[in-house]
Parts: structure tokens; C-alpha cells; sequence
């Protein structure tokens, strides 16, 4: 008895949920409430409502200093992530063009800080030296190594992973100048 009295309960719960579906897909409510009372019937012409002409010119956004980009994505000179290991880490640091960095990690809050001047130069160096854009995509073993670790680095929209099995000194350099957590 009890569970005929649960499925009418659960059928009923269902039907009320469904009706209330339909009923929020219909545009809010019946016919009438669908239509304004002080619109003109549906087959009456159509008559253009007048434009309002605006009283002072509109005028364009101020420009923005080109030297900034406005685009994140743009100001972004490199991204990596170290994960993997025994104990499990997920740290990334994304630099930016001017040295601030923001830093991410699975067991610590965000952190941001600034390179100091001549870590920035640094790692730039490192960049540019590398021909990073030429280095192997994916340098990995076949086998994954067990607690090892693997290194993604992103930089001008070019991906590298490496876990350390494979030496690539270039991305060896842009990882050692990171300001990694």
C-alpha cells in the first residue's frame, strides 16, 4: 500500500513539474496574457513607431592606448602547468608581457605577484633563444612514468608538453625562468 501511495506521489510530483515546464516554454501564460491590451489587433497594418533623433551627437569611444591590449589573451607571454607526481600537484603560473604573473594550485588559494625586472629579462631571453614556436610539440614517453611529472608551457598560442624523459634544453631554460609556486 505504501508503494502505490509513493508512485502516485512521485507521478504526481512529475506531472506538476511537467506542467509547469510546458507552461514556462509558452512565453509566459494563456493567448491573452501574451498579446498587451493596448497593441493593435493582429490584423491591423502594421504603422512605424516614430525614432526618437538623439540631441547631441554620439560620439565613439575614446581610444584606448595602443601600447595596452585590451584582450588579455594578448598581454598573456607565457602559461605553464606542472602536474602529476606522488603527491598529486596542479600548479600553473600565467605571466603576462609586463611581469605580473597570477598563480594557480589545487591545495593554495590564487596568488599574484610581479618578476622582478631582470627575472623578466630572463625569461624573455629564454623565449626568445628557444625559437619556441620550432620546438617538438610533445615530448613524451610512450609509457607514462609513474609519479612523474608533466610540464605544459603555452606561449604565442604554442603548446610543448614535455615529462622530463626527452632532454629539450630550450624549454629547460623558459621553465627554470618561471616563476613557478
Amino acid at each position: 500500500m505504501r508503494r502505490k501511495a509513493r508512485e502516485g506521489a512521485v507521478a504526481g510530483g512529475l506531472l506538476v513539474a511537467a506542467t509547469l515546464l510546458v507552461a514556462g516554454c509558452g512565453g509566459g501564460g494563456t493567448r491573452e496574457s501574451a498579446t498587451d491590451s493596448n497593441s493593435p489587433p493582429q490584423n491591423a497594418p502594421a504603422t512605424p513607431t516614430p525614432t526618437s533623433s538623439p540631441s547631441a551627437p554620439t560620439r565613439s569611444p575614446e581610444p584606448t592606448n595602443p601600447a595596452e591590449p585590451t584582450n588579455p589573451a594578448d598581454r598573456r607571454l607565457v602559461t605553464a602547468t606542472v602536474s602529476g607526481g606522488i603527491d598529486g600537484r596542479h600548479q600553473s603560473v600565467l605571466v603576462n608581457a609586463d611581469g605580473s604573473y597570477t598563480t594557480l594550485s589545487g591545495a593554495k588559494p590564487v596568488g599574484r605577484d610581479k618578476m622582478k625586472p631582470d627575472e623578466l629579462t630572463k625569461l624573455r631571453k629564454a623565449l626568445a633563444e628557444s625559437d619556441f614556436t620550432k620546438l617538438p610539440r610533445i615530448n613524451m614517453r610512450s609509457q607514462p612514468i609513474p609519479d612523474g611529472l608533466t610540464t605544459a608551457v603555452v606561449h604565442q598560442g604554442h603548446e610543448v608538453v614535455t615529462d622530463g624523459s626527452k632532454p629539450v634544453p630550450a624549454l629547460d631554460r623558459i621553465v627554470a625562468a618561471l616563476p613557478l609556486p
